[in-house]
Parts: C-alpha cells; structure tokens; sequence
C-alpha cells in the first residue's frame, strides 16, 4: 500500500503509528542511516530516539525545489498523500507545511544541509563534515 492509500483507508494517526515503530526500530541500531519523512520528528518520542543513538541532519530545500523533485518523481506524485487541505497548489501545500513544521524542524535537527544545486555526493560529503566538525565522526588524517 502506498503511503497515500494509508492515509485515505486507515488515516494519519495509524500511519504515523507505524512511522513511529519503524523509527523506534530503527534508531535502536548502530551506525545506521534513517531517512525520515518530514513528518516523523512531530512526535517527540521520534526524536528523542534519533538523538539518543545519532546525528540529525535535516536536509533542506526551497518549496519550489521540492515540488521540482515530486515533479519528476512520479512515484512521489502518485504515493504521497495531501496533508493540507487548504493548499491553492502543490507549492502553496508545501509553503504550509514547511511553515508549520519549522519549528519541530528546528528542535529536532542537530545540523541543516540545503540541498539545492548540489549532488547526492556533495549533499554525502556536507553531512560527512558536520559529522565531523561536530563530533561524531573522527577527522580524517
């Protein structure tokens, strides 16, 4: 099922009760990479877990640069649900969103990498250096 499916035949609250074990989960490993939706460190008890064993990075992007990349995804245009009701467009939606959450956003995270005009690679060796400048990664020689 997709996550759009979830939302319309068992709601928000059982999908993100599932998002919740999957996190718990999860975060109770070592040297594991999780890669959250933006909805997941909403709940406390989320990002109580990720920071207990990990570094939370948020990648961050401008709503016209994330709507883009839904844009030419297609299976994020067919398996993502709406979460504002409200919203006059897709980049208006994600204007919505981003400003309600960007306070639990800025709580939860211990560092922020902006990901436009950069690489997978690039956006890797960002998150690599804040690792590091911060601790959790030792330095390379």
């Amino acid at each position: 099922m997709t996550i759009r499916e979830l939302f319309e035949m068992k709601g928000e609250p059982y999908f993100r009760a599932l998002e919740s074990a999957a996190v718990q989960e999860c975060a109770a490993n070592d040297c594991t990479v999780i890669a959250t939706g933006g909805g997941a460190i909403l709940d406390p008890a989320n990002v109580a877990a990720l920071k207990r064993n990990g570094f939370v990075v948020h990648l961050s992007a401008e709503p016209s640069e994330l709507w883009r990349r839904i844009l030419y995804d297609k299976t994020s245009q067919e398996s993502r649900p709406k979460l504002v009701s409200n919203a006059e467009s897709g980049i208006d939606e994600l204007k919505k969103l981003l400003c309600a959450r960007a306070g639990a956003y800025s709580r939860a995270r211990d560092a922020e990498v902006r990901v436009e005009n950069r690489s997978p690679d690039e956006i890797a060796d960002a998150v690599m250096l804040l690792m590091r400048v911060h601790g959790v990664l030792k330095k390379e020689r």
